[in-house]
């Protein structure tokens, strides 16, 4: 059985009459990446800082914050305990290094109770693991910006927390930068064995990092599983918007099918009535054709891939993601085609 590293139900936080968070549920198993996603303001740092302690959860009945099977927040208790008995490592947006202290004395910094052999041999380790042994006497100010975030990591890691928690730590990296340092900070903290919670609003970042995604709109968690579950199998429109484009249509449903403009749809999972259909736009096959019932409007070419919008029949638009090899133009006919079983969201919810 898996054991849950982190468990967090009915969290709220309200300040006046602005609600940030509202009844948040989730959980994490040891080991896994979770990453709270969602657009600017949903509650996405309000509720990471409402876990790490360094801020009170409202005291509504039924709140609570487990931690490696520690209660540490329990608004029935009244059981909230501070952020250095909590066992979480945090990692800021801005690194939040010590300026005058060097690498090695960044990353030994919360392991002033550990006996100096011990210290010393678990700073050498985490420099090893984050390639920075001949960087260690070196100073915040002369490390680039990756080279900081790693030793904010390795600093993180070093007391070996329960969670580690991540707020936006690639929001300071250009673009470039971001994918590569994130896929070597995923490897890393899988090394450590930690389980981290992540927070961001780019929803390729969420989906790249993730083992599982924890979906926050208006305050509350909306949808939360693994990212293959949730771009595909969407719980509601603002899921299926928010994790990347998508062709939302009419149709009525019926035994794993459902009617609509382009047919006979195939859905995820079998629902009945009349339904909104996501259907993202890799799931469109587009092959030419003179006779064909769909015209090219645009194409936005990509190399590896492009994103046309096609018209149809009635005059709606369709989004179809196909390979760069295919020369599509704008004003060409073509025939559509679904190649993969689109999700079902009950029109009534």
């Amino acid at each position: 059985m898996s054991t849950h590293a982190l468990k967090v139900r009915l969290l709220s936080r309200r300040y006046g009459a602005v609600v940030a968070v509202d009844s948040a549920s989730f959980c994490l198993d040891q080991g896994e990446i979770g990453v709270l996603v969602g657009p600017s303001g949903c509650g996405k740092s309000t509720l990471l800082r409402l876990v790490a302690g360094l801020e009170p959860p409202d005291s509504k009945p039924g709140a609570q914050i487990v931690i490696g099977g520690n209660v540490v927040f329990d608004a029935d208790a009244g059981l909230d305990l501070p952020a250095d008995r909590r066992g979480v490592g945090l990692v800021f947006q801005d690194y939040a290094l010590f300026p005058h202290m060097t690498v090695a004395a960044n990353i030994a910094f919360g392991l002033h109770h550990w006996r100096k052999a011990e210290r010393e041999a678990r700073v050498r380790e985490l420099l090893s693991w984050v390639r920075m042994e001949a960087l260690a006497e070196r100073y915040p100010h002369e490390l680039s910006g990756g080279q900081q975030q790693r030793v904010a990591l390795a600093r993180a890691l070093a007391p070996r927390p329960t969670v580690v928690l991540l707020d936006e730590p690639f929001s300071n990296l250009d673009q470039s930068l971001r994918s590569e340092l994130r896929e070597e900070m995923r490897a890393l903290i899988k090394q450590s064995g930690a389980t981290a919670l992540f927070v961001t609003h780019d929803r390729e970042e969420a989906i790249s990092l993730a083992d599982k995604l924890i979906v926050m709109h208006e305050g509350r968690v909306i949808q939360s599983g693994a990212p293959h579950q949730l771009y595909w199998q969407p719980e509601n429109l603002a899921v299926a918007t928010l994790l990347g484009e998508a062709n939302v249509l009419e149709g009525m449903a019926v035994n794993g099918y459902a009617e609509c403009i382009l047919g006979r749809v195939p859905l995820a999972r079998s629902t009945q009535g009349r339904v909104h259909l996501v259907l993202r736009p890799e799931a469109v096959q587009v092959t030419p054709d003179a006779h064909g019932e769909v015209v090219v409007e645009r194409v936005t070419y990509f190399g590896h891939d492009q994103l046309l919008t096609l018209r149809l029949a009635n005059d709606a638009m369709l989004l179809a993601r196909v390979s760069g090899v295919q020369r599509f133009a704008p004003g060409q006919r073509a025939r559509a085609a679904v190649i993969a079983p689109a999700a079902a969201i009950r029109a009534d919810e």
